[in-house]
């Protein structure tokens, strides 16, 4: 491979910086704020659906306690003729309520919101150490040439282990049978 010009990898440099860094920065920033809207507002509507239905246990209670038994004319038994509609949805809220609480807990567990998180914290904090090797217009030539190098591959290793734990194979298929 003949060897580069400065003015060639500084464009080269430029190019990667711009348009595989930063696209991967901002690919990073972009999944980490919706993984997190996400997870913040399914926690809000458990603890929504959760305090409701606390709040149903509760007002179900003050109403049986309060309401004295009356015998209803049509059945003759002793019930809670007057605060029976309200009793029976608050009763309903009960079930319903935790039941929605529930259902929604497991869905951080579908999603991976939390492994996603760290999964792409870890690659912005590791994409800034690639930074901390990129080349300064300072720099002699070879030093220049150096730190393309390390920045470049720095970058791609990160990115190359963010795509590992989401499946992609790690190995080229002519290279998996070797590596077992």
């Amino acid at each position: 491979m003949a060897s580069r010009t400065r003015s060639e990898q500084e464009a080269r440099y430029v190019i990667f910086d711009t348009f595989v860094v930063n696209d991967a920065r901002h690919y990073y920033r972009t999944v980490l704020e919706e993984a997190r809207r996400a997870a913040s507002q399914v926690n809000r509507l458990r603890a929504a659906f959760g305090f409701l239905g606390g709040l149903g246990a509760a007002v179900i209670g003050l109403i049986v306690q309060s309401t004295p038994a009356i015998v209803c004319p049509a059945s003759g038994d002793n019930v809670f003729c007057t605060a029976s509609p309200i009793v029976a949805l608050l009763t309903a809220s009960v079930i319903i309520f935790p039941m929605l609480s529930i259902f929604l807990s497991l869905l951080p567990l579908i999603f991976e919101w939390d492994e996603r998180i760290q999964v792409y914290e870890t690659a912005l904090e590791n994409l800034e150490v690639a930074d901390a090797v990129s080349p300064i217009a300072e720099m002699k030539d070879i030093e220049y040439s150096a730190a393309v190098r390390a920045f470049t591959q720095g970058t791609l290793d990160v990115m190359h282990d963010e795509a590992v734990i989401y499946g992609d194979s790690a190995f080229s298929p002519e290279n998996i049978d070797q590596e077992r």
